[in-house]
């Protein structure tokens, strides 16, 4: 065979590959093993997203602690008054997971709970990346190389530390794993659709995102009309009610008293910093360019904003239904961020919502979508189009290298106050440090044996 036989060839197979990873709904045929690889291949895409999650800060595992409201709230409520806590609300409303698992720890010494708390969240975002990967995700995007690329890109995304292994912001890696679940072919095993009621039930009370994902129940109902889609709208539907009821009886409880201090500006500078940039480039790079003189104008920050909001008009408006309902359920739960952060108790919180790492677990899904968006552009049948995208992909894995190694958070003497408290008598009352470092400790009072 000739040389430019094979080059026309090569280069026709490679832009093959290249459509098949990166568009959802590429229109070639593809065999039954691709559409729904076999248990073994899901078992060993989990093992390498566990392994990638647990590379991106070995410590975190090795080392387990609690993060945030993992000590100070969930574990200490369940310490103090049992099984009730599963009824407190918390920011408005119920965050079941976290309550759940504080409880189960109390069985074990509390040296090891952090342990049960960090593998907990291991588990979820593991799950929802291997979800995506599996066979009843194919008929929304038949690609399995296209799925497992985004799913790699899910458990090593930037600017994501906030949202790293812990118990508290998992309700956020649910929300995922619920959307996926609503648009995903209906399981047809009983332990599949018992994992689908266990997953929706559980994300639905465990933070306000049924209310976000209940249009998009809807929408996919009105396209399958089926007896399988109509159960899980009935499960977000129920969950809605009871957690929208929390949220009518707490308005304006447990909610930071601090000032929005929202404008055109702040608006255009969250999203540029935190979304198309911090999402592509991560925190490091993101950091350095927020330095230059361009970043600085008020003008440019909303050019850049409004150029990237027009590419995903573009780009939704002839992309996939799939990509649509993702839009809107980012665009809600940006929506709602921003109408009621919690960020700050003093500063205004827009504000403080344009600095890096400030908010992350605000912009996780926002950045999902907004990563979707750019390699749906990257696929366009317009090869010209596709050459000025093809640097935005460029850009992320730019950023997935520099954001990969999370930060190692300061040694906290965890263990040794752990164990001090096991051998204390009743009645003593200790402080235990958390992460991060300038979050208030834990209290907790010893009880009788």
């Amino acid at each position: 065979m000739d040389a430019p036989k094979v080059y026309i060839r090569s280069h026709r197979l490679l832009s093959q590959m290249h459509r098949s990873i990166v568009y959802p709904l590429h229109p070639r045929q593809l065999n039954g093993e691709e559409l729904a690889p076999r248990p073994t291949i899901l078992g060993a895409c989990a093992l390498f997203f566990a392994i990638v999650l647990f590379v991106r800060c070995p410590a975190t595992i090795l080392h387990p602690r609690f993060w945030a409201e993992d000590s100070v709230i969930w574990y200490s409520d369940a310490y103090t008054i049992g099984w009730h806590s599963l009824f407190s609300p918390q920011a408005g409303y119920l965050q079941t997971i976290s309550r759940l698992v504080a409880l189960v720890a109390q069985g074990l010494p509390l040296q090891w709970a952090p342990a049960l708390f960090v593998a907990t969240a291991l588990i979820i975002q593991t799950l929802t990346a291997t979800f995506l990967v599996s066979g009843r995700m194919s008929s929304v995007w038949p690609s399995l190389w296209g799925r497992f690329l985004f799913a790699f890109i899910y458990v090593a995304l930037p600017n994501s530390l906030e949202t790293h292994l812990n118990l508290t912001n998992e309700q956020w890696h649910l929300a995922i794993l619920s959307f996926f679940i609503l648009v995903a072919r209906p399981a047809e095993s009983r332990l599949g659709r018992a994992g689908d009621v266990i997953a929706l039930a559980l994300s639905g009370l465990s933070g306000p995102f049924c209310l976000l994902l209940m249009p998009i129940a809807l929408w996919q109902l009105r396209d399958d009309r089926s007896m399988a889609q109509v159960q899980r709208a009935a499960i977000v539907a129920i969950t809605c009610i009871i957690q929208g009821g929390f949220l009518i009886a707490t308005v304006g409880h447990n909610r930071s008293p601090a000032a929005l201090g929202a404008s055109g500006c702040t608006l255009a500078r969250i999203i540029v910093v935190q979304i198309l940039l911090g999402g592509l480039l991560g925190v490091r790079v993101t950091s350095r360019l927020t330095n230059l003189a361009p970043l600085n104008s008020d003008k440019a920050v909303m050019a850049i904003a409004l150029g990237g909001l027009l590419l995903c008009a573009v780009v939704l408006w002839q992309g996939p239904s799939v990509l649509r309902k993702a839009a809107l359920f980012g665009g809600l739960v940006l929506a709602a961020a921003l109408w009621r952060p919690q960020v700050s108790p003093t500063e205004p919180q827009w504000s403080v919502m344009t600095k890096l790492y400030a908010g992350q677990r605000y912009y996780l899904i926002p950045i999902m979508v907004w990563i979707s968006v750019v390699l749906t552009f990257a696929a366009d049948n317009n090869r010209k189009l596709r050459f000025l995208a093809l640097p935005l992909v460029g850009l992320l894995f730019v950023g997935v290298a520099a954001d990969w190694s999370y930060p190692r958070l300061p040694a906290t003497d965890f263990s040794e106050k752990a164990q001090e408290f096991a051998d204390a008598p009743p009645g003593t009352r200790m402080e235990f440090a958390s992460r991060p470092p300038n979050f208030a400790p834990m209290i907790l009072v010893k009880h009788a044996p």
